[in-house]
This record gives structure tokens, sequence and C-alpha cells, in this order.
């Protein structure tokens, strides 16, 4: 067995051909091993070993420190950035200095409960904002609620109520969201939250008061409009300039929105449903998945182009250029513009000094890019770059049982349309894969929601999986690959490294 300080490599070498791979949480149940019984034994090759990316929620100094997968980030007037450690359900703060602690929340402590520090809980947030009184809004995303940390610590819910899931509009606990991803506050203290599941754009007023700003529940599209004439389609990082209009990243359509104080939505750059990289003006420029967007006082808007791997840029007049990263190049080399590698960044943030701050969310870090375009690594360690891709060997069918478990699995990359599973992205509905059942019985098409409540994802005909990452929550799980003689192999994977710790049988 081979040992890494940040990746584990886990190879596997069975007598018998290996049929399924289980990847699965702590306490995950030894009965999914039954799947193996989906696929005979008819692999081309054996097994090709898995890179394991183990994440952390280490307070510290830069490299010290560790994130599980960060999300959403804002810098404050001293220059504090704050981050939402998604998967740790935590929220972090780094100081000018480099010093990393937590604010509130515990790590992997998935909750609602209003309070101070370590004993509040939040569920899988996704963004962060700050006011001038030095409040941390979030959007707690799998709660559905908007939170607000005082500079105390003290922990409140702002609006809505935890899990309970709608489009209501009202004061406070009245109001219900669905999976915000996204929010913003202007200078005048109001809030703007990107209601993802609910394809819209609400405004929280001062006085605590939720309304619809944009677009229609339930409704998704691309076109412009007023108000409810416009429509969304998975809006994610939202942005208000010091002028008071609203950014939006429309995700699933890949496109930029503004939205004027008047309330008029139209499309800043890109093209609804034209996934590229380009840069260009306005309509003529692609972006792939954009997830984050921040803006600075010149009225440039910056783009967190996620399924790119790169940072965008577009300047007042509208012309989009590619300010760092390599599309389709991912890792997480620093460097100055198209030199720095970034891995699934999710979100984006400015500060006074013309700084731009990251959350490189695959790799666990947290980047900073000067304004003369030099990335730079301001916290956490990313493990070492990416090996070249490895296919799962097809079975002679074409195909292979993959097991899924939401606590384990954070993406699975296919060779065929490069789409994603992730396992905090619920949207997307991914082509390439049918649900089965424990028989091999295909179910019909497999969405997000599917993914992450567990169960058998099996490719369709032809198509190449090619596991170069499964990514870990936590500091400890276990990795299950089951035989064909229902033999269990079970690691035990830490930041130490990863071995094996038992072989069972009659699983």
């Amino acid at each position: 067995m081979q040992r890494r300080s940040a990746f584990a490599q886990v190879r596997l070498l069975l007598a018998a051909p290996l049929v399924m791979a289980t990847v699965c949480g702590a306490g995950a149940e030894g009965a999914r091993a039954r799947g193996a019984e989906v696929a005979a034994a008819h692999l081309r090759a054996d097994l090709p070993h898995w890179d394991v990316a183990v994440a952390g929620s280490v307070d510290g100094n830069g490299a010290a420190a560790s994130f599980n997968a960060p999300y959403g980030i804002a810098v404050g007037s001293a220059g504090d950035v704050y981050v939402a450690d998604m998967r740790n359900s935590t929220i972090r703060r780094i100081t000018p200095a480099g010093a990393v602690s937590t604010v509130a929340g515990t790590a992997e402590s998935t909750g609602s409960t209003d309070d101070t520090g370590a004993a509040a809980r939040f569920n899988w947030p996704h963004a962060v904002a700050l006011d001038g009184a030095g409040n941390v809004l979030v959007a707690d995303t799998s709660n559905s609620t908007i939170r607000r940390i005082s500079p105390a610590g003290v922990v409140s819910t702002l609006a809505g109520t935890a899990e309970a899931f709608g489009s209501a509009d009202g004061a406070g606990a009245e109001a219900s969201f669905n999976t915000p991803k996204g929010v913003a506050i202007d200078r005048a203290g109001n809030v703007y939250v990107a209601d993802s599941g609910n394809n819209t754009i609400r405004k929280i007023s001062p006085t605590g008061v939720v309304s619809t700003l944009a677009g229609v529940a339930g409704i998704f599209g691309s076109t412009d409009g007023f108000g409810a004439v416009a429509q969304f389609h998975g809006p994610t990082g939202i942005a208000v300039d010091r002028a008071g209009n609203v950014y939006v990243v429309d995700s699933d359509d890949s496109i930029v929105r503004k939205i004027t104080p008047a309330g008029m939505v139209s499309t800043l750059a890109g093209t609804p449903g034209a996934i590229g990289s380009s840069d260009g003006a306005g309509m003529t420029a692609r972006f792939n998945e954009p997830t984050g967007i921040a803006t600075d006082s010149a009225g440039n808007v910056f783009i967190a182009d996620s399924g790119n791997d790169t940072i965008r840029k577009i300047t007042p007049a509208g012309a989009v250029s590619t300010l760092a990263g390599t599309a389709g190049v991912n890792g997480s080399a620093d460097g100055t513009g198209p030199a720095a590698r970034f891995d699934g960044p999710s979100a984006v943030a400015t500060d006074s000094a013309g700084d731009l701050y990251v959350t490189d969310t695959n790799n666990n870090t947290i980047r900073k890019i000067s304004p003369a375009g030099v990335v730079s690594t301001i916290a956490g360690a990313a493990g070492p770059a990416d090996e070249a891709k490895r296919s799962v060997p097809l079975l002679e069918h074409q195909q292979i049982v993959l097991l899924l478990h939401p606590e384990a699995l954070q993406e699975t990359v296919t060779q065929q349309h490069d789409r994603r599973v992730r396992g905090h992205d619920r949207r997307r509905n991914v082509e390439d894969f049918h649900l089965a059942d424990a028989d091999g019985v295909q179910l019909g098409p497999v969405g997000e929601r599917h993914a992450i409540g567990g169960g058998d994802l099996v490719p369709r005909s032809g198509a190449v999986i090619e596991p170069d990452r499964l990514r870990l929550g936590g500091t400890h799980h276990h990795v299950r690959r089951a035989g064909i003689n229902h033999e269990s192999h079970r690691y035990a994977v830490d930041l130490a490294g990863a071995e094996e710790v038992a072989t069972t049988t009659g699983i």
C-alpha cells in the first residue's frame, strides 16, 4: 500500500475479478453489497486504483488549515475573509494574517439550531455575505433558510423555517425558500437571495419582509423582462453593485443576468444553454455552469466559471475575458493568469484593494488573485497535481455498477459528456446513467436527488466512467469494494493515508 500525506492512493488487487465498486460513509450498511449480483464477472482488466482526497476542518495558519468543499466567500471591510465551508456545515474566518478559525457551527454536525459559535448548527451552507454592521448573512441551503451571525457570534434565523421548503413571501418564519444558494446585501440593508430550487430571486427588506423580486416559482427558463415575466434556471451566485444593480449567475443556462433597481431583468453575457469557454462581448461569450459572482468598485463583474475551472471577468462595457486558469485544465498550481489552475471554483469575492478571493472547492483551498493576475493559495492545502485519468474497465455488457452513498461521493466524471454527479448539487440530470434495482432492472432516468439518496447508478450502454478522484468528507471514512464472492475489502481513509483494516466474507 502506497501512502501520501494529502492523497491516499488505494490499490486493490483481488484474486477474483471485481464487478462492483461501492463507496460508503462510515455508517453505510453492508447490505448494499448485494448489488454485486447485478453484473457478472466479465471485467476486461484488473481494477485500477482510485485517488482519494481527504478533506478536513482544522483551524490554523495558511496551509495548516483544512476545509471540506468550501463554497461561498465574502470579504469584510477589515480584510477578514468569511467562508461557507459547505460539507463541514460551518462558517470559517481567515484573518489578513492568514489565521483560519471557525466562527459558527461544528464540523460535520448538521442541524438548524440558533445559538452562539460552535453550538449553532447549519446544513450545507452555500453562501455568505456581510452587511455594514459586521453581521454575516448565510444561505443555509439544505435548511432552506437565511441565517445571520452577529459580530459576537450569535446565530439567528433571519427568514424561513428549517426544512420547510416552499416559495411563500412574508415576514421572517412566514416566508419559505427552496435550497437557496446565493446571498448578497446592498448598502441600504436589503438582502438578495438566489432561490435556486424555486428559480427565483428573492428580496428581504431591512425589517425582515421577504418578497419575490424576479421570476416565478416552479417555472424555469431564460426570458428577460420585468419581475414575474422574467425566468431563471438554477440561479446560484448573486451580487449587488454600488448602483443597486443585482447580478445573477444562472447556472443551469450558463449565462449571467442583470436586474436593474427598477426590476428589469436582462442577459448580460452568454447564450442560454450554449456551454463553452469563449471570451467575447455579451452573448458571444460562453460559460460552463458558472456558480459564483462578485463586483468591484469599478463596475467589473467577476465569475467563478466552475465547469471550465476558470475565473472570468466582465467589464462595464460587457467584454468577457478569462482572468485566471485555462478552460478544461484543472489542478491546483499557483501562477499568473492562464498558468494558474483551479478545480471547480465555486465563488468569488473582492476587497477594497482590488484583490479577488476564490473558493477552490474541489481543491479544498482558498485562493487569492492580485490586481496583476497573480494567483496564490492563502489557506488550505491541495493534494498533488492530478494524474492521468484512468477508466474503470468495462464489463462485456458495457456496464459497471457504482453504488453511491451521500456521505462519501462528491463527484464522478463521465468521459462522453464530462457531466459531474455532485453530492451537493441536486439540480442536474445526468443523461449517461439510469437507476437500477438490485436485480439490474432498469428503473428509469436518474437525477441528482436519486444519486444523493444512494442506490445503484448504472452507466448507459457504451458510457465510460473515469473515477479519477473520489473526495471523502471528514477525516475518517471507509472505502468498500466487494468482489464476486461477496468478499468485502474495507479501507480506512484518514489524513495519514489508507490501510486495509478488515476483510470479511458473506456480506
